[in-house]
């Protein structure tokens, strides 16, 4: 198995801190979150902290927290090439 780019723990990172931001701005605690969520407490603190969970825990937490299509919708690909592809320089 090969070793994941730096960029994959940094966006584990970043999905976390936005989960848990998401989480507080609904005044929710973890224990509330699991219930609405069905993915256990220590899934949904490892996922907040940046070490990752199963692709169908983090959708159902994006659900309980009402940003599921949130995150499907960034990763559409027109949404995805729109940012990632630089401009084309000018034409001389």
């Amino acid at each position: 198995m090969t070793r994941p780019s730096a960029g994959v723990p940094r966006a584990m990172r970043r999905l976390g801190t936005d989960l848990a931001t998401w989480r507080r701005i609904r005044k929710l605690s973890v224990e509330e979150l699991s219930q609405r969520s069905g993915v256990g407490i220590a899934t949904i603190t490892r996922l907040e902290a940046g070490q990752g969970a199963p692709l169908e825990h983090v959708f159902a937490v994006a659900s309980a927290l009402g940003v599921a299509e949130v995150l499907a919708t960034a990763l559409t690909p027109r949404n995805v090439l729109a940012r990632a592809t630089p401009p084309a320089p000018p034409q001389a």
